[in-house]
């Protein structure tokens, strides 16, 4: 699409179609400097995916050296994971609370049913 744009003169135009097309994207098209950021997040989500398994890779160690042929210890493990686990879940939507407004210009639910109490919204 790139090599495209630049045969029509319009380098920085990256929505010509080419052998792959998603639609037309003429009412909102994307420009190349966007790709700089699509790249950024990709990189954000590459970190944290490392970050998660070298943090797998050191619990695994720990358990093997120290959760090794005692299953009660092995038990105690399992419970305080799911405890830590479950606790982060449940407190998440507090932390990071973000009420929008689910009505529309003319009053009329979106999304929701009106019975519906949405958490953590006045």
């Amino acid at each position: 699409n790139i090599l495209k744009s630049a045969y029509l003169d319009d380098v920085l135009n990256i929505n010509n179609p080419g052998l792959i097309t998603y639609g037309d994207l003429t009412e909102d098209p994307y420009k190349l400097w966007e790709i700089i950021i699509f790249a950024i997040v990709g990189m954000g989500g590459g970190l944290l995916g490392a970050l998660f398994n070298y943090i797998n890779l050191k619990c695994t160690l720990f358990r093997k050296k120290y959760l090794k042929g005692k299953p009660m210890r092995k038990f105690l493990d399992t419970l305080f994971m799911a405890f830590v686990v479950s606790t982060l879940f449940y407190w998440a939507p507090a932390i990071v609370s973000n009420c929008v407004d689910n009505k529309n210009a003319d009053g009329e639910y979106i999304g929701d049913p009106e019975g519906m109490i949405r958490y953590n919204c006045e």
